[in-house]
């Protein structure tokens, strides 16, 4: 065999040994799902009913030790925890299975690094989005995470009608303009403390 030959055997090997999974090779199955800051949801083996966890339902945990027995799954919504909150899908037991052996279709929740739910949808098509820091927002309403009292009401509470005109978004607030009975207001959230202003 010439030196030239030799040579592109011998990178071939290793190209296939460092970058190419030899074929009959299998990667193991995800066990948990990273939601940054040492804190992960770590799935079932097997669904209530013996079944595969291909749904990949599981429990929270921070550094290894389980901070809620709460079930839970990861959602499109889901970007790990931020500023202490994350966005999860919460499942429960169904109550009609006489054998209790399955869950529901689930509800879209913020849980706070305690595993508590602090802000949860009320049908399974809404979902609840964090703001940042410890504001949450859903249907039009905004929360206080820590505290669960509503920042600011959908209906805005300035008149009979109101529109919501633009929102913007800083690293600090988030300002929400509105029209209502021909007048223009914004409102001042701030993200770490929730604290309100108005602004005509």
């Amino acid at each position: 065999m010439s030196q030239k030959l030799e040579d592109q055997y011998d990178m071939d090997y290793w190209i296939d040994l460092i970058f190419r999974k030899p074929i009959n090779e299998k990667s193991s199955p995800k066990t948990e799902e990273d939601l940054n800051n040492g804190f992960t949801l770590k799935f079932f083996n097997h669904n209530l009913n013996g079944s595969e966890n291909k749904e990949k339902y599981g429990t929270l945990y921070k550094d290894d030790h389980q901070i809620s027995t709460e079930v839970f799954r990861v959602g499109g919504n889901c970007a790990g925890f931020k500023d202490g909150y994350c966005v999860l899908i919460h499942y429960k037991i169904r109550s009609d299975d006489p054998k209790h052996n399955s869950y529901d279709f689930g509800t879209h929740v913020i849980v706070n690094e305690l595993g508590e739910i602090r802000l949860k949808a009320n049908t399974i098509m809404e979902y609840p989005y964090h703001i940042g820091g410890i504001v949450g927002c859903l249907k039009n309403s905004y929360y206080n995470l820590e505290t669960g009292e509503i920042i600011l009401d959908g209906t805005f509470s300035l008149g009979k009608k109101y529109v919501k005109k633009n929102i913007l978004k800083s690293s600090k607030y988030i300002f929400i303009e509105i029209k209502d009975n021909q007048k223009d207001y914004v409102y001042q959230i701030e993200l770490l403390t929730g604290k309100i202003k108005i602004y005509e």
